[in-house]
């Protein structure tokens, strides 16, 4: 899926370059590095005027001079690169930090150290590929062609920009969504109320 994807990564640290530099070619993409943001701005544009544009962005948070989100408003304060798909990578992100990345419309915030499965799932559920894995369901169903219908989803996440992300995906599906920040806040909301799905991220406080 998306092979020949054209990835920019741009982070000061260079293992975290080589790194993600790997996982692309692994996956077929186009991955090139930069160490920060007036660098990737160069790239971004250079490429743009080459005609052969860069489709995903993955930006570290935390960098010298201009940070991730500088350089996301930087992008999409340019017409032609505000197509740009871009990641949010961070060690730790604050709320007012969270609230930004929400309000530029970045894909997905994800907290650093990001494994692989977890980085290519997001990579293609922002370019809405679909049937990308397979989804377990029951032999009946499968026969009947039965949908889904509207389901009770409780989604717990600490993190403000996934929550937000995820919540208005799943309702634009027509399902109900109960929104909590910890794992203890979802225990005592499973204990309540009967949700069909509980979607969890695995690391919170």
């Amino acid at each position: 899926k998306l092979a020949g994807l054209r990835v920019l990564i741009v982070d000061d640290n260079q293992t975290n370059r080589e790194i993600y530099e790997q996982m692309c070619t692994g996956w077929g993409y186009r991955g090139s590095s930069v160490c920060g943001a007036i660098e990737a701005l160069a790239e971004l544009e250079g490429a743009a005027r080459l005609d052969d544009p860069y489709q995903l962005i993955f930006l570290d948070q935390q960098m010298p001079g201009l940070t991730g989100l500088d350089l996301a408003s930087l992008v999409l304060s340019r017409s032609e690169l505000r197509e740009t798909k871009m990641l949010l990578l961070s060690s730790s992100l604050n709320r007012s930090e969270m609230e930004r990345a929400e309000q530029l419309g970045l894909a997905r915030a994800l907290s650093k150290p990001v494994k692989r499965t977890t980085l290519l799932e997001v990579i293609l559920e922002t370019f809405e590929v679909r049937g990308a894995r397979p989804t377990a369901v029951s032999s009946q169903s499968a026969a009947a062609g039965a949908p889904l219908g509207r389901l009770n989803v409780l989604l717990a996440d600490d993190n403000a920009v996934n929550q937000a992300i995820a919540k208005r995906r799943l309702e634009k599906l027509g399902h109900q969504v109960t929104v909590v920040s910890d794992g203890r806040r979802a225990v005592e909301a499973v204990t309540a109320t009967r949700f069909d799905c509980v979607l969890m991220d695995i690391q919170m406080p």
